[in-house]
């Protein structure tokens, strides 16, 4: 995705992390008993805060649960996978539009990124699918099989009509850099019906051409000139952004980039409603 230099996520991230440790004095032994009693607390109670719960304006949400450590099968791991391959074909279209990759000819070249992005979005349906997989096997039998990305969009509409990523960014306290609020990004990321065209671009690409088509020889070139623009809003959409699961009181909070090469960070939040004293 972005880097680190100039990705602000990182930033916030840093941060978040920077105010939690302060807390402790930077003391990584007193900070690693804290996140092991938060773990057994999110065995025995579903009321949980996440790390930064505490800071001023905060929601209170639980159970944080992080992908590191957990099972291959734990939905949170299976959709921090889908993202990390999302990562990985990312950088390989970089390498093509910083022309540090080449495939020879401007067709295969296109072809290429073509291949790439229309993998990150089955990927993206992919990781909708995990989340909502309760809901989601209920309209579709053999949903192991599934692979079409249009189709599997089509089915989660139904099962959550929610189901869709949506890109946020933090609002950080200008002195203490604790998390205020999260704010919905609203231009400039990969929209449900920018998917589908981009998605359509790309199947119609990774097909050859039909000689008599109008047109058809400038199909590549024009596709090379949007693929920046295309990644642009991939990366909006993804770099920080929520899911809204089935049930109203939970959400999948994402972080694709928390730190200089840091892995994909994928919690799963439920509100509490506070009990009055």
């Amino acid at each position: 995705m972005q880097t680190p230099q100039t990705d602000p996520i990182v930033a916030e991230v840093r941060a978040v992390r920077n105010t939690y440790a302060a807390r402790f004095n930077y003391d990584v032994d007193a900070m690693f008993r804290d996140i092991r009693a938060r773990q057994e607390a999110s065995k025995r109670t579903s009321e949980v805060r996440g790390p930064d719960a505490d800071a001023p304006g905060a929601t209170e949400r639980g159970p944080g649960s992080g992908a590191v450590g957990r099972t291959a099968t734990d939905p949170l791991a299976m959709y921090a996978g889908c993202m990390e391959e999302v990562k990985k074909r990312t950088s390989v279209i970089e390498g093509f539009l910083r022309r540090e990759l080449h495939a020879q000819y401007v067709q295969t070249t296109a072809e290429s990124i073509a291949l790439q992005l229309r993998k990150i979005l089955e990927l993206i349906a992919m990781a909708s699918m995990v989340a909502n997989h309760s809901e989601y096997q209920q309209h579709r039998r053999n949903f192991r099989r599934d692979w079409n990305a249009k189709r599997i969009l089509e089915t989660l509409e139904v099962a959550n009509p929610r189901f869709y990523p949506v890109p946020t960014t933090q609002v950080l306290d200008p002195k203490t850099g604790a998390v205020m609020e999260t704010k919905e990004v609203k231009r400039g990321f990969l929209t449900k019906d920018d998917y589908v065209k981009l998605y359509d671009a790309c199947s119609r690409l990774l097909h050859a051409e039909n000689p008599f088509s109008r047109g058809s020889q400038d199909a590549a070139r024009l596709f090379l000139e949007d693929a920046a623009a295309w990644m642009t809003k991939i990366r909006v959409l993804l770099n920080h952004h929520q899911v809204q699961l089935y049930e109203e009181d939970k959400q999948i909070w994402v972080l694709m980039e928390a730190g200089p090469d840091g892995p994909v960070q994928v919690y799963e939040f439920q509100q509490v409603t506070t009990k009055p004293e």
